[in-house]
């Protein structure tokens, strides 16, 4: 039990030391940063002992999990840019609702030896040893196992109601400085003793009303010059605020590669170059994730709220979320101005735990994949087209000032899963790159094409609308794309944004945002239409 035990603490060291992108030195960290590791995976063994009864099996079991574990960081290293954190735990279970999004990046090799290392561990655990009561006469090896488990989850608590060390949330720094398991222990102690979100002020407080008051002094001075203007003077009922229709796009993994990568056809975004010369603001947008994590960037646009504000939250916001009675932010504003707010998302609704978010952000109906069709995929996913389609229906379908919020899926990955776009190459490419590196890229830009034909589309119908529209788009983060980057360089990680609306054909500002703004300038978009 003891060499089984001393086998797990060393395991657990070595297993620290093939995790990328790399730690610090061990000898650097504060002395809790030595001990608390220890005191973690100790009383993994001795509870997981008590129960098996098995030292040997104890220790394969855990060295399968510390296997797993690495190959999972190192996985999401090399397509996310992050390490793991202690909210990808909760990916295990997706991972197996959800295999598509998550399996395939993982590797057939890496689940194979996954998969073998926890069949090998059950092998030598229940087939060549005994259990301890066999093995001895009467428990006394019980007893010694519980002290264990007492002393190691004695001296955690105590390290973690004295643990003074600094954490930034920047997981790369962090893992430098604290260790994987380090890292894991401080980013879990964090998330159960942080300050709830709650309390932390709603960047949207008032600024419907005020944008509102804005508008109506507005019309007021209009009517005033008017009437004073006219032999007839009175008001003119068309100068009171008109709310228009706000219909929002989160378009999946949408950036423009154009400017990295110069030998992509320019027709490629054709819709999006027309519609940005015509937008009210436009410009270059900073999300806070890297091919993957949607929740992140959705959860900032809905909010308002910055990496900051969160703090260990940020990894998944709506995790947290889901335990609040209200989530004050854009939805709960565009209600105040009377708007009907609904979402449009081609994916199960518990995915991200929206189905229990929503509701407390103020949404009136979330249609999800229980909405759409097989039929109506394009790839792996729900078309753009299908869901573009949806939406014109439903805003032509009501009287009412709706907001519509979509988030599409046809551009998810893992691109590399789909067979090369039928057609000549020329209308994605004005120069054909490398087909082995460029592969996923070619995939990419079919889907990307589509999501330009899902802009024009909604321009069209706005346009016909007897409510005067705002339309917004923007995309959540890159795409998943790592041979293309470490073959043609790397983006620089931002995305893009518009706003155009239906009464306004001014030169576009141009303003690059923080994601976390862009709801801000949205509201300024809708109320701008008194006066123009």
């Amino acid at each position: 039990m003891v060499l089984a035990w001393f086998g797990v603490l060393l395991l657990a060291m070595l297993a620290e030391t093939q995790i990328k992108p790399g730690v610090g030195s061990v000898w650097s960290r504060a002395f809790p940063l030595l001990l608390a590791p220890l005191a973690i995976w100790s009383i993994a063994f001795f509870a997981l002992l008590l129960i098996l009864q098995r030292p040997l099996f104890t220790l394969a079991l855990l060295a399968a999990a510390m296997l797993l574990l690495v190959l999972v960081n190192n996985v999401k290293w090399k397509s996310l840019r992050e390490p793991f954190v202690h909210q990808d735990f909760e990916y295990f279970t997706d991972a197996i609702l959800h295999p598509r999004l998550y399996v395939p990046f993982f590797g057939v090799w890496r689940t194979l030896i996954a998969s073998l290392a926890g069949v090998l561990a059950v092998v030598l655990g229940l087939w060549l040893e005994r259990s301890l009561t066999q093995q001895s006469s009467g428990y006394a090896w019980f007893g010694r196992a519980f002290l264990g488990l007492l002393i190691s989850v004695l001296v955690l608590v105590w390290l973690s109601r004295r643990q003074t060390i600094v954490v930034t949330f920047e997981p790369e720094q962090d893992l430098q400085r604290l260790g994987f398991w380090g890292l894991l222990w401080l980013y879990t102690l964090q998330a159960f003793t942080s300050t709830a979100t709650a309390s932390i002020a709603n960047p949207y407080q008032g600024r419907a009303q005020r944008s509102l008051s804005k508008a109506c002094s507005r019309a007021d001075g209009l009517q005033e010059r008017r009437g004073s203007e006219s032999q007839f003077p009175g008001p003119d009922p068309t100068d009171k605020p008109v709310l228009p229709t706000l219909v929002v796009v989160q378009s999946e993994s949408f950036f423009d590669p154009r400017p990295v990568y110069p030998f992509i056809n320019p027709d490629v975004l054709s819709a999006f170059d027309r519609l940005r010369e015509q937008s009210w603001q436009t410009g270059a947008l900073n999300v806070p994730a890297w091919g993957a994590n949607t929740v992140r960037t959705e959860s900032a646009f809905l909010t308002g709220l910055t990496p900051e504000h969160l703090g260990v939250h940020r990894f998944n916001p709506y995790h947290r979320f889901a335990r609040e009675t209200h989530i004050p932010g854009l939805v709960a504003e565009l209600k105040a101005m009377g708007y009907r707010c609904v979402c449009i998302h081609p994916y199960p609704a518990g995915f991200y735990r929206r189905n229990e978010v929503y509701p407390k952000m103020g949404f009136d109906a979330f249609y999800d994949i229980q909405h759409f069709s097989p039929e109506q995929k394009c790839g792996q996913y729900t078309s753009d087209e299908a869901v573009a389609d949806f939406a014109v229906k439903l805003l032509e379908n009501t009287n009412e000032q709706m907001f519509v919020y979509i988030i599409t899926m046809e551009n998810h990955g893992p691109l590399h899963l789909e067979s090369q776009p039928e057609g000549p190459l020329s209308r994605l490419y004005t120069d054909i790159p490398d087909t082995n590196a460029s592969s996923d890229l070619s995939v990419y830009l079919n889907h990307l094409q589509n999501a330009d034909r899902m802009l024009q589309t909604l321009q069209k119908a706005l346009i016909q609308l007897p409510r005067p529209a705002v339309l917004g788009w923007f995309g959540d983060h890159v795409p998943i794309m790592e041979q293309v980057y470490e073959h043609y360089g790397y983006p620089s990680g931002q995305t893009e944004y518009l706003i155009w609306r239906t009464f306004s054909t001014d030169t576009p500002q141009q303003a690059d945002l923080n994601v976390d703004e862009l709801g801000v300038a949205l509201l300024d978009a809708l109320v701008c239409r008194i006066g123009e």
